[in-house]
């Protein structure tokens, strides 16, 4: 791995820019060797928007092990981080919006909670999964906004950032989802094996719906009385 530093940095000034983006990426997992970090927030003035983004994969990489001077509030990365989530090119804002949920500091969290704000859907989407990965309550007042979103995905998202958060419980959080989010079999089933009856009339609702096959066996499981009529009806 030592002997592909040279190599890679070397790379990011060729002509062709497929190379210049797969070199940025590949650095990624030499973010702690030598003159790495510094070539990587300076491909953030780059004027093509595909090796920004690169550049943010690479800065943000979970499995690469960050020098000790990185990702804190007054650190060069973390600047370019913050800059790149008001890049003019969605795709931009949307991997730093991802690459933030490495950054666990003060400044990268107030900023991924602006995001939620981004006029960009996949943006917001990455933002909440990153807040939730790093559990900021710095975006709980947005994520309780954006939990009565009428777009499903949105309000899925926000409830998920703000049960990892630990603003709602698992229960709460499926709950809600069942009023308007994105249910999945398996949380159908958790939701069945709580035996929590505050969510006998959401799955009895779900029987007249699309998911009214998850909702029946969720019932059953349940074993709840109240639910025999409606499973006789369908």
């Amino acid at each position: 791995r030592q002997d592909e530093r040279p190599t890679l940095l070397r790379h990011l000034r060729d002509e062709q820019l497929s190379t210049r983006i797969g070199a940025t990426e590949a650095l990624g997992a030499h973010l702690d060797e030598p003159g790495v970090l510094p070539a990587l927030v300076a491909v953030m003035q780059d004027p093509q928007p595909d090796l920004r983004a690169a550049a943010l994969s690479a800065l943000g990489d979970r499995k690469a092990k960050a020098p000790a001077d990185a990702r804190r509030d007054d650190s060069a990365d973390t600047a370019a981080l913050v800059a790149a989530m008001d890049d003019p090119a969605s795709m931009v804002r949307k991997t730093a919006a991802a690459a933030a949920g490495a950054f666990d500091c003060s400044r990268a969290r107030k900023a991924l909670a602006a995001m939620l704000d981004d006029k960009d859907k996949a943006v917001q989407l990455a933002a909440c999964a990153s807040l939730g990965e790093l559990k900021a309550k710095e975006g709980v007042e947005e994520l309780q906004t954006l939990r009565t979103s009428d777009d499903r995905q949105l309000k899925t998202a926000a409830l998920e950032a703000l049960q990892a958060i630990g603003e709602l419980s698992t229960v709460e959080a499926l709950l809600e989802k069942l009023k308007g989010g994105n249910v999945s079999t398996d949380e159908l089933q958790a939701i069945a094996r709580s035996k929590d009856r505050r969510a006998l009339p959401a799955l009895i609702a779900e029987l007249k719906g699309p998911r009214r096959i998850m909702a029946a066996y969720s019932l059953a499981e349940f074993g709840d009385r109240e639910a025999v009529g409606p499973l006789i009806e369908i």
